[in-house]
């Protein structure tokens, strides 16, 4: 059959195309450097990717109606970190519902393995192994990860290389958002970061918060959450295509798992805490990673710093990061694995869980 073309730009390009086009059925969209254009671009190209299916919910669509959601549940921005088998997105909304996303395809931590290691090398994903791995051993790995995607990770390494190209993964969406032109700093400033998709799924909570700190690289006072069972990504589905939202943002609080509040520092600096109404003094030091078990509300403030405010810790308590931004990690391998490992463990992330991993 003769193909469709889909003609979007400026008005010169625009005419131009539609001329050389006109023995094909051609239909001309707003030029998508206009917020009218850009959204008709979108909802054009889902539909192609819908079929004939129409009431088919793209994981986008719901992942952009979850952010959207969450930020109204919070009263706050918030940013969606999305890993799946061969898809990263990252989603920043905020309560008045200002969208921010992008949308990584062919990138993940099943199918979408090799393609990561394409993209930042064999040393990009093995940087963030917490063992000794030879290139042709994480190779192999890799390409058993793409060959039998929804594998489950049988043992430490395989499960440490999911860790590894989730890392990755949102690493490479985060530079796609940065060439892009999108504000990456505005996403890492997001007081709520939730975790979905397989990243979410990993066996210990404190391997998806460390995906999450170590990925993302939060540069303010944050509460980190993860999703049960792709639920809050179900919910976003049912709100992208529910014209009332009764219901859908009551039943996201049911439906998550909170994890950690996270602080995170450039320099040294001290705190104050307080905490169900007690008050406690911390130096944290340059360079620190440690999580304090806290519980419930608790309010902060880093002195000579603009660091402050308050939320709920999760079970893994108030995580304090002062490693940093960019966090860098040792070139040689004789120094970053005892690094790495001991971020790890220091937040509860390395050792088996209660499945054995």
């Amino acid at each position: 059959p003769a193909p469709r073309a889909v003609v979007t730009g400026d008005a010169r390009t625009t005419s131009r195309l539609h001329g050389a086009l006109a023995a094909f059925g051609v239909e001309v969209l707003t030029d998508p450097r206009r917020p009218d254009g850009q959204a008709a671009l979108i909802g054009r190209v889902r539909e192609f990717r819908r079929g004939t299916d129409a009431a088919l919910v793209l994981r986008d669509e719901a992942l952009e109606a979850l952010a959207r959601s969450l930020a109204r549940v919070a009263g706050a921005p918030a940013l969606i970190a999305d890993v799946a088998g061969a898809t990263t997105a990252l989603v920043h909304a905020t309560p008045e519902g200002v969208l921010t996303a992008v949308h990584a395809s062919g990138i993940g931590v099943g199918r979408g393995a090799d393609s990561v290691v394409a993209r930042g090398g064999l040393d990009g994903v093995r940087r963030w192994i917490p063992r000794a791995i030879d290139a042709p051993g994480l190779l192999e790995r890799v390409f058993n990860r793409a060959r039998w995607p929804d594998a489950v990770a049988a043992d430490p390494l395989a499960l440490s290389l999911e860790i590894a190209l989730a890392h990755e993964a949102i690493a490479h969406a985060l530079a796609d958002a940065e060439a892009a032109g999108l504000p990456v700093a505005t996403l890492r400033a997001a007081p709520v970061i939730a975790v979905t998709g397989r990243a979410a799924d990993l066996p210990r909570p404190a391997q998806s918060l460390i995906v999450a700190i170590d990925a993302i690289q939060p540069t303010a006072l944050c509460s980190i959450l993860r999703d049960r069972a792709d639920a809050l990504v179900a919910i976003g589905g049912i709100a992208a295509r529910e014209t009332a939202m009764v219901g859908v943002e009551g039943a996201i609080g049911a439906h998550h798992e909170a994890l950690a509040l996270v602080a995170s520092f450039e320099r040294a600096a001290k705190l104050r805490i307080v905490s169900e109404g007690v008050r406690r003094d911390e130096t944290v030091e340059r360079g620190a990673f440690r999580a304090l078990p806290l519980e419930g509300t608790v309010e902060l403030v880093a002195q000579g710093t603009s660091l402050r405010g308050r939320g709920v810790v999760g079970p893994l308590g108030l995580v304090l990061d002062a490693r940093g931004r960019p966090l860098a990690l040792p070139a040689r391998d004789a120094e970053r694995i005892p690094a790495v490992a001991g971020w790890f463990a220091s937040i509860g992330a390395l050792g088996p869980s209660a499945d054995g991993h």
